[in-house]
């Protein structure tokens, strides 16, 4: 078995670049196996890999060099069992943080993806919704006006503090006068989902199922509610719920929102 391998080799085999084995012997963390003096070459050893191996873990989990440093400077078997246990504390909270971003992006794709297709439709339509989980407050304002948006600030509040997932996807629950084709809002709701470490808290839940649909913004509600009355009327259909959702059609603005009015039968 070959005794030395050049840095050159060793950065190939082990996967570690010659700009961070020289940094690494700079510093003292990691010094070649041997160096010959008439040259300077650096030559490693291969039980030397495994250090360069573990350095590799740390980095990506972030250690700092000093921290490392210590621990491979005393190489003391309980030193390294207390690290590995935090280490890997450590990684379990940072897969979890990244479990929920994902959650999050696959909810935003889709939610500002199903917004670009319905801003095309004018007239009713039929859409299909999975059971929703929401936290509530009860109001009777509109999304826009100020006693809302201090309504939905406590609702933010409980996510936060209770560690749920959400990308803040929000709306009312109303009743409808078909007759005057107007809106009287009961609720506010915000979307929750839980994660391994939320709070287990109370929560509501909008029933899944068919709704009949219309969007508006703001210049065309009440064109557009009325749509949606005299489709209900001329069809002799009873709503069991109503919801007004934002989308997230303009995903930063808030100013003018495309909402959703969502009539389940």
């Amino acid at each position: 078995m070959k005794k030395y391998f050049s840095i050159g080799e060793t950065a190939r085999l082990s996967g570690a670049t010659i700009k961070a084995l020289r940094f690494y012997d700079s510093i003292g963390l990691l010094r070649p196996r041997w160096t010959d003096p008439e040259t300077g070459y650096r030559y490693y050893s291969i039980d030397q890999f495994f250090t360069i191996e573990m350095i590799g873990y740390c980095k990506n989990l972030g250690v700092p060099i000093k921290v490392m440093k210590k621990l491979f400077d005393k190489n003391d078997a309980d030193l390294f069992l207390d690290f590995f246990a935090e280490q890997r504390r450590e990684a379990a909270k940072q897969i979890l943080h990244l479990n929920k971003a994902i959650m999050k992006m696959e909810k935003l794709e889709k939610e500002i993806g199903g917004a670009k297709e319905i801003s095309r439709e004018e007239n009713v339509y039929r859409s299909e919704f999975p059971e929703r989980t929401v936290l509530t407050r009860e109001c009777e304002t509109q999304h826009d006006d100020e006693d809302t948006h201090l309504k939905y600030l406590d609702i933010y509040k409980e996510i936060v503090r209770n560690g749920l997932v959400t990308i803040y996807q929000t709306g009312s629950v109303a009743d409808i006068d078909i007759e005057k084709g107007t809106l009287e809002y009961r609720k506010i709701f915000a979307e929750v989902h839980f994660s391994e470490d939320s709070i287990p808290i109370p929560t509501e839940r909008l029933p899944g199922g068919s709704y009949i649909c219309v969007n508006y913004f703001a210049g065309n509600r009440e064109k557009q509610i009325g749509k949606l009355t005299r489709y209900l009327k001329e069809n002799k259909l009873s709503p069991k719920l109503v919801v007004e959702a934002e989308t997230f059609l303009d995903v930063l603005g808030c100013s003018n929102p495309l909402m959703e009015l969502q009539v389940l039968l």
